[in-house]
């Protein structure tokens, strides 16, 4: 099996850090923390998408401060809901793509 480009979202969190001790030995595949792409953001995320063009996308991300979630549903909503819809529709385009 060919290497396969990766791409991780969220790689400053629990799980991320342990995907990168996982992973690092993969050279095809990139981490990105909310410094290289702010999820609330559409236009963000679509970048990163095209700059990596992955075939396999790891969404180890989340809104997950329930009580700032509660303050801010939006944000919460746009993290946890629409980055992923996001990165779903784009993996669902790419031929033998996964999104975990």
């Amino acid at each position: 099996m060919q290497d396969m480009n990766i791409l991780v979202f969220g790689k400053d969190g629990q799980v991320g850090r342990a995907l990168q001790n996982l992973l690092i030995s993969k050279s095809q595949t990139k981490f990105v923390g909310r410094s290289e792409c702010d999820l609330s953001n559409r236009e963000q995320i679509q970048s990163t998408l095209q700059q990596y063009q992955p075939q396999i996308i790891i969404n180890a991300s989340a809104f997950t401060a329930v009580d700032q979630a509660e303050k801010e549903p939006d944000l919460a909503h746009a993290i946890n809901g629409i980055a992923p819809s996001i990165m779903a529709e784009y993996i669902s385009k790419v031929q033998a793509g996964v999104f975990i």
